[in-house]
């Protein structure tokens, strides 16, 4: 085995072990923080291997994009510090991964950014498999689904809705690199991820999967739409009724209480607009109103997180670093990225942080501009000829 392959998946378990939970199973004190630190760990062993490749070496394109990616994490780490030093480690130990996700991604080239990719979707295809088999013997985990009798689950390690969101961008993702694939594996796979954003039981991805299904088979979705407007027009209390109960729609106008949540937000950058009251403030802030337990660790909105924990300057960075990636990448990737980035108005995630949302995310933006720069350079030689 090459040695990048082994630094390829160092990687990505690294991005993917901070989010691990077994607290289902065992009591691990500070669960958090030994996975976090776990991860860490493996990000810098997947650094040192490329220094030993002699891989390490930054390109002077991409200075300003790299530059703009710390930038965030810093200045979530130094609100943290201003609002509580004590607690501000864990914000810091975030950075520190950050930049080693960033100098390890830029070390890639297209196909090794590809077959980052293709780990993390195998890692989906496992956890969908497993999600068939908590279906099939009944593993108990999380919300029952009304009307329809069966639970939810996280399949084994990962939070309900962190698990919906990973198979959602595998789904995405496998759709872009899998050309080489033959129809029957790919709807297979496709399939094995579809049963698993159904058994997360979050709706948010529900909703974005439907779009990306109009959006690629627009005939498809018009015509089961209006075999819905159909039947409803024969059975519109009945079925109203069971899909309220089903889908739990009756929380749709709070957007799940989002609507108070965003609120606190709110009020929270107003008493501190330029730097925000960091990360470890959400808990603190939320239960003063919403005395919840356990407290939100997030706004579940990416826009109120970074404007309530950095303010104005995180904003600012987020917003720009947001649009420069989206001109940087393939412009056929472009709709890909933004239905990635579309559900973390409803549950906060940012690209290249240490979980696996972030972590995938990541991979997408450098092996998409890559691709980008590669087929410049194809036309250049091209032309030249």
């Amino acid at each position: 085995m090459k040695l990048v392959n082994v630094a390829l998946v160092f990687f990505v378990f690294g991005t993917v072990f901070p989010a691990i939970s077994l607290s289902d199973y065992v009591n691990i004190p500070d669960e958090r923080f030994i996975f976090k630190g776990v991860g860490v760990f493996f990000l810098i062993l997947s650094v040192v291997l490329m220094m030993v490749l002699n891989r390490c070496r930054l390109r002077g394109s991409d200075l300003a994009l790299l530059i703009m990616i710390i930038a965030l994490p810093f200045v979530f780490a130094l609100s943290a510090s201003i609002y509580d030093v004590s607690e501000s480690l864990i914000q810091w130990l975030r950075l520190i991964a950050v930049l080693l996700i960033v100098i390890f991604l830029s070390a890639l080239n297209e196909h090794e950014l590809s077959r980052a990719l293709k780990l993390y979707c195998y890692i989906a295809f496992a956890m969908g498999l497993i999600s068939f088999y908590q279906y099939l013997v009944g593993y108990p985990a999380y919300e029952k689904f009304p009307v329809i009798n069966i639970r939810s689950n996280k399949s084994i390690i990962f939070e309900q809705n962190v698990y919906g969101l990973f198979m959602y961008m595998s789904f995405l993702i496998y759709s872009l690199i899998s050309a080489d694939r033959n129809k029957w594996e790919k709807s297979g796979v496709k399939l094995v991820y579809l049963f698993g954003i159904f058994m997360s039981f979050y709706r948010t991805v529900y909703v974005f999967t439907f779009l990306q299904v109009f959006v690629k088979h627009v005939i498809i979705t018009l015509l089961v739409v209006v075999v819905v407007v159909v039947m409803g027009l024969f059975y519109f209390s009945d079925i109203w009724d069971t899909l309220s109960d089903l889908l739990k729609l009756g929380q749709m106008s709070t957007l799940t209480g989002r609507d108070v949540l965003w609120m606190i937000a709110l009020d929270s950058f107003y008493n501190a607009p330029l730097i925000g009251l960091g990360e470890n403030s959400i808990p603190d802030v939320s239960n003063a109103i919403l005395n919840r337990d356990p407290p939100f660790t997030t706004y579940h909105n990416v826009i109120m997180d970074v404007l309530a924990i950095s303010g104005v300057i995180g904003f600012v960075i987020y917003s720009f670093l947001f649009l420069y990636v989206f001109v940087r990448i393939e412009r056929d990737h472009r709709l890909i990225y933004l239905m990635l980035m579309a559900p973390a108005l409803l549950n906060t995630y940012i690209a290249f942080m240490p979980n696996p949302l972030g972590g995938m995310l990541g991979v997408f933006v450098f092996y998409s501009i890559n691709v980008r720069r590669n087929r410049q350079i194809e036309r250049r030689e091209f032309n030249a000829h």
